[in-house]
């Protein structure tokens, strides 16, 4: 192809004659095209009687799909609440959903609910003050795995209190003066938790 000045141009068309599109022709000759062609042409001559009629491609071969059979999850997610969780009337609202719900997949199983340190304290009063409904042998209460850490880690600094671990860790130059002396009451966990291990490696 020349242009009006005599030099030879590309053809525009030329880049649809690619493999890809070939290959594209000839899967709508397919006998699986064919059969979505002659459905649709159905459907529109005869009118769609129904949203679930698959008039589009992609409904019409998902249509197609073998159904399958699954086997049930013992698990399950429930959904989030919109209101505050640092109440008393949201903990028991959560308590009585999770005790539905375990009752549901697994008959007479205690549920089994994980909270942090400041849900676990009101979850804790909740027991306390209505055993009939909520008691300890209905609810088991567990501490979340970060808070239960940092427990055992305080309970820890209240026994060296006074020992002369924070002076030897000084000492050693594993830590500065106020870096040792937080270690008692465990302000950052991962450095508790290094300090302990260096302490538990060297003895």
């Amino acid at each position: 192809m020349r242009n009006k000045n005599g030099y030879k141009t590309k053809n525009p068309f030329n880049k649809f004659n690619t493999p890809f599109l070939s290959k594209f022709d000839s899967d709508l000759d397919s006998e699986e095209e064919k059969k979505w062609q002659n459905n649709t042409r159905r459907l529109l001559s005869e009118g769609v009687q129904s949203i679930h009629d698959p008039i589009s491609w992609a409904a019409f071969h998902s249509n197609q799909e073998p159904s399958r059979d699954f086997e049930v999850t013992i698990g399950s997610l429930l959904p989030l609440f919109p209101d505050d969780s640092k109440s008393v009337a949201m903990i028991r609202h959560a308590m009585c959903v999770v005790k539905q719900a375990v009752h549901h997949l697994n008959p007479g199983q205690v549920p089994v609910l994980t909270l942090d340190q400041p849900l676990f304290a009101i979850a804790k009063q909740i027991q306390w003050n209505w055993p009939n409904d909520y008691g300890e042998d209905k609810f088991v209460m567990l501490l979340g795995g970060l808070h239960l850490e940092m427990a055992s880690l305080a309970t820890i600094g209240d026994l060296l209190d006074g020992s002369g671990w924070t002076h030897a860790l000084t000492q050693a130059n594993i830590a500065t003066p106020g870096t040792a002396e937080s270690f008692l009451k465990t302000a950052h966990v991962t450095r508790t938790r290094h300090a302990h291990q260096v302490t538990a490696s060297a003895l």
